[in-house]
């Protein structure tokens, strides 16, 4: 029953109910029923509190003790870490210097995009400096476009068999422009056109045939940008590259993309040059020739030739790696030629003579005939004379112009060439020492006539 359940006593209380008057519940003094269970209850609650506040005193005095003893230990260790350096330390040391320089990287970035600049391709100009740009983050082939097409030509030439196409971008901001030879060979004008649709004439500064490269030069009347070399030197197989040019002449500025398909692909350039290529799937068509390969940076590791690729096979396109000829522009642009070339000052095509020995037989000798000889040159000193055949040079045996060439290539102006040559029959050793080739005009009007 709960306590309240009568709040007055009943009329007739039952029994069990003792009523009292005011005068008994006066006098009367409750005495409590403890029994002898709430007693030793009672002890054992007081032992349990002792012994917690026992407990608690010893904790306190002990962190006391292992605080003092931690100090120690700590200040000694403190000590001997500072005499000499831990693993752990230097590594700490080593990300708190990458922690400081991804920060500078990031204040950098940050005053970048404030001045608009982010993700863009830094110009660079005609320098022969091995040191990449320090421009390391990757872009899509659109992005490409966007940053570099402005950077490249197209180029319009003359010649005696009408209009040509070929495509060049440009190197500095004084307006010299990089080629294929072949695109300004034997031209009658060379007319440039920008991205934005200016026209401008083109002068030919100087060439190098053996690696089909060319320099022209416009006098720009606006601000012009400059592409950035790369370094082929660091392509591998597998690589993305993306071509930018003027295929067939009418659909310019297109771009292509592919990737390295092999390296160090020797091609023959049918002019007697023997040039060291890498070779791409990314379509070159005619008119693509002088153009800029680009890796997936934005830099320009390669120069597109057309006039190798071949009509029937298609994803077969070769490019001129950009370190082979990176010092060659130098020179051309401060010289008008590469220097240290040798010259012999003869003028030979591809010959077979037929030559009766002994008892009549009739043998073959192929060589490279003299059709012309410069004058004062090196030839000319040497005794050679027009008809005169080429069998042998330098101990390697010559059955072409080709090979005329690339044992020329080994040798520097100044050296001593010793040639053997076949006149009427007769076989004789001549040594030339050679002078240094500079750019002159043709000495004949053949075509299948190669000045050397």
């Amino acid at each position: 029953m709960y306590d309240n359940q009568f709040t007055n006593p009943p009329e007739n209380p039952p029994a069990q109910y003792n009523t009292f008057t005011p005068t008994e519940m006066q006098n009367t003094v409750p005495v409590p029923n403890v029994t002898g269970t709430q007693k030793k209850d009672d002890k054992k609650q007081k032992f349990i509190l002792l012994a917690l506040i026992a407990c608690l005193v010893c904790a306190v005095i002990g962190g006391i003790i292992g605080g003092a003893v931690s100090g120690s230990i700590v200040k000694k260790n403190t000590e001997k870490n500072e005499t000499t350096p831990s693993y752990n330390q230097q590594s700490n040391e080593d990300n708190v210097t990458t922690t400081e320089n991804r920060t500078e990287k990031q204040e950098a970035t940050e005053k970048q995009t404030e001045k608009g600049e982010e993700n863009t391709i830094q110009s660079g100009t005609y320098t022969s400096s091995d040191e990449k740009p320090s421009l390391s983050m990757t872009f899509s082939a659109s992005e490409i476009y966007k940053y570099c097409v402005d950077s490249v030509v197209s180029i319009e030439v003359g010649t005696r068999y009408g209009k040509g196409f070929g495509t060049g971008f440009i190197i500095s901001e004084e307006g010299y422009i990089v080629t294929n030879y072949h695109v300004v060979e034997n031209t009658t004008y060379v007319k440039v056109t920008l991205h934005n649709e200016s026209v401008y004439d083109a002068e030919i500064v100087g060439h190098e045939e053996s690696n089909d490269l060319a320099i022209i030069k416009i006098k720009p009347q606006e601000k012009i940008e400059s592409l950035v070399y790369g370094k082929s030197n660091d392509l591998v197989v597998g690589d993305e590259v993306f071509v930018i040019g003027n295929p067939l002449g009418d659909l310019t500025f297109t771009l292509t993309t592919g990737v390295v398909s092999a390296l160090n692909r020797l091609i023959d350039t049918g002019a007697g040059y023997t040039i060291n290529m890498f070779q791409t799937d990314a379509a070159i068509n005619s008119g693509n020739s002088g153009g800029p390969v680009f890796d997936e940076h934005g830099y320009v590791v390669g120069i597109a030739s057309a006039k190798y690729a071949s009509s029937s096979i298609e994803g077969l396109g070769f490019c001129v790696p950009i370190d082979d000829v990176r010092s060659m522009i130098d020179e051309i642009i401060n010289k008008g030629y590469v220097s240290g070339k040798p010259l012999m000052g003869v003028s030979v095509y591809d010959k077979e003579i037929t030559n009766f020995g002994f008892l009549q037989s009739q043998r073959s000798i192929n060589g490279a005939k003299i059709a012309a000889i410069g004058e004062n040159s090196a030839a000319a000193e040497a005794g050679l004379q027009v008809g005169d055949i080429i069998i042998a040079a330098g101990g390697e045996t010559i059955r072409s112009v080709s090979e005329l060439r690339t044992v020329l290539s080994d040798y520097r102006s100044g050296n001593a060439l010793v040639v053997t040559i076949s006149r009427n029959g007769v076989t004789s050793d001549v040594t030339l020492i050679l002078d240094e080739y500079a750019p002159s005009s043709p000495r004949t009007d053949y075509s299948n006539v190669y000045d050397l």
